[in-house]
């Protein structure tokens, strides 16, 4: 055989080309042959039957013609490299063929080696320019050689395409994988989102419920313990020492129902964040006295000690929110003595460095004490010991639950230790913000002495619409003898007003029809001539954010109901010395 393979015509024996063999699937690299020439076919098996490239043997596939060729590939299209004649069935036959594989067949992976035998009338950078095939050889130069080393040559390169292929496939894959994914975490998303404005409605109708029955529960309340108070101090001597007590017995069950009414509002404040925190600098005196006012009574009645010790380098004063610390303290203090029956209640005070600043207080009792397993469930909402516990001291179980989440709000720690028959410690471990020494030119606020005589015969205009509100706060201004002008609504207030400009107090209502309160009150401080005239604002709304709104309006005061009418008529008077 010559060493080129295609320099002579091929003998007429040629033996027609045979059926590819057998073989295992990616064992083999398929071939497609492309050519007229019987011979050209079989040479070319001949020259490359025994051959392998990466361990894989070729398997050859044999057609005449540019058309059988685009006709197999439209359904076999797995061949790495097509050996391509140009002349065939028409001159430019290969070329068309090459056309339509790349075209109209999108077949790209495929290596296109184009064999001529006659590169004069295809011109090899016009073609592989034009045709996109991957090789060009002319017959007459092509040995053995040099034909294994094209097809070496394109097969790898096909096994890279088809491998970047593969990795597009498998990409495609992965996105459309990750697409379904981010869509059901976008939909996940979207019911998050809804379920939250969800629990957000719910919360603004419960807080809006909330909020409207403690308006409710408050306006009759007022009444109640404006009235039972008045008729349990009996000034005018004429009730039986019964009536009295019956009287006391109103008043204080007014009085219970208040506190749970202001738990179950608090508790809903602040499960909704709606109670914010106001640091400031307080004296340690200020906590301590209000303490010993509040508990002492309480502890004596019960045949208790009580004691407040302070430990320790404590400082005079500190910057904590005073009320709320009070608040949690007075929770803690109160539950120790209600559930103690011998003994003593002991508050510590100590101020720690480390491991940062803060001031610890502690409660300990001797009282009935909690069981360990017990311990967790106390700072529940509606959670106590058990049930006996309710029915025996009383109580709802709220107490320590908003102790709980105000101590979280203000971010300081409650723990408690306990043993049953034994008595219970609860720790109040507090931050301190800002942190400031002693500062001698800072004075303790003191307490105003009320002169109730300024009250006398002064002139106050009470704006209600609730006749039983305004019937107990004429009762309650009755020793003062003042003179009472009365309005139904905010507009009532103003014409009340124009036509009796002697007025020297408003007492004023929030909540009322035809037009509110707040509004009243700015429109009086609309009118010159009642710039100072001093207006309480009294409300059943008894949110902080209500009561702001009241004082943003021109109020000089606001009073939440039910009002304590001693607690007014100070109030009152304060205002009136002032003018």
């Amino acid at each position: 055989m010559s060493e080129f393979l295609f320099a002579e015509e091929a003998p007429d024996n040629v033996t027609q080309p045979q059926p590819a063999e057998a073989q295992t699937p990616h064992q083999y690299w398929d071939i497609l042959i492309v050519d007229d020439d019987a011979a050209v076919h079989n040479i070319t098996k001949t020259v490359l039957r025994s051959k392998e490239i990466d361990g894989r043997k070729l398997r050859f596939h044999s057609v005449f013609s540019g058309y059988e060729a685009t006709q197999l590939l439209k359904t076999q299209s797995d061949f790495a490299v097509i050996l391509l004649d140009v002349v065939m069935e028409s001159d430019q036959a290969g070329l068309d063929a090459c056309r339509i594989i790349r075209e109209e067949l999108a077949l790209n992976t495929v290596r296109i080696i184009l064999r001529t035998g006659q590169p004069g009338s295809t011109p090899e950078e016009e073609v592989i320019l034009k045709y996109r095939i991957n090789d060009y050889k002319e017959k007459n130069e092509l040995t053995a050689s040099k034909l294994f080393c094209s097809i070496v040559t394109a097969v790898r390169s096909y096994q890279d395409l088809v491998s970047l292929e593969q990795s597009k496939i498998q990409l495609m894959i992965e996105k459309e994988a990750v697409e379904e994914i981010n869509a059901e975490m976008a939909e996940v998303a979207l019911q998050i989102e809804e379920n939250v404005k969800a629990l957000e409605l719910s919360n603004r109708y419960k807080s809006q419920f909330l909020a409207n029955m403690s308006h409710e529960l408050r306006t009759p309340l007022n009444s109640i313990l404006i009235l039972s108070r008045l008729l349990a101090d009996n000034d005018e001597a004429n009730l039986e020492p019964d009536q009295i007590e019956s009287a006391k017995i109103i008043n204080n069950s007014g009085a219970e129902l208040l506190a749970l009414i202001e738990d179950i509002l608090e508790l809903s404040q602040l499960e909704t964040g709606q109670l914010s925190v106001n640091y400031d600098n307080f004296y340690i005196s200020d906590l301590t006295e209000v303490l010993k006012q509040e508990f002492s009574v309480l502890a004596h009645n019960k045949a208790l000690e009580f004691n407040l010790t302070l430990k320790g380098d404590l400082p005079e004063m500190f910057r904590v929110d005073l009320q709320k610390v009070k608040q949690v303290l007075s929770n803690l203090i109160g539950n120790a003595i209600k559930f103690t029956n011998n003994g003593s209640v002991s508050l510590f005070m100590e101020y720690r460095e480390h491991p940062r600043k803060s001031i610890v207080f502690k409660v300990v009792d001797t009282g009935i004490g909690i069981a360990e397993d017990q311990l967790e469930g106390i700072f529940k909402s509606f959670q106590q010991v058990d049930g006996s516990t309710s029915r025996q001291y009383g109580g709802t179980g709220l107490g320590l639950a908003i102790s709980k989440e105000i101590v979280k709000l203000i971010q300081g720690t409650l723990t408690v230790t306990s043993q049953l028959d034994s008595g219970s410690t609860f720790t109040l471990t507090l931050p301190l913000k800002e942190f400031t020494l002693p500062n001698k030119t800072i004075q303790a606020q003191s307490t105003r002495v009320i002169d109730h005589p300024a009250m006398v015969g002064k002139e106050v205009l009470i704006v209600d619409d609730n006749p039983r509100n305004v019937f107990s706060l004429i009762q309650g201004l009755k020793p003062f003898n003042m003179k009472i002008t009365v309005a139904e609504n905010g507009q009532d207030a103003l014409d009340k007003l124009n036509t009796n400009p002697t007025i020297d107090i408003v007492l004023m209502d929030i909540m009322m029809p035809i037009m509110d309160g707040n509004t009243a009150i700015k429109k009086i401080r609309e009118q010159s001539n009642y710039a100072m005239l001093p207006v309480i604002a009294i409300t059943a709304k008894a949110s902080r954010a209500d009561q702001l709104e009241a004082i943003d309006s021109g109020a000089n005061n606001c009073m939440a109901k039910p009002v304590d009418i001693n607690a007014l008529t100070k109030l009152m008077a304060s205002n009136l010395m002032a003018i």
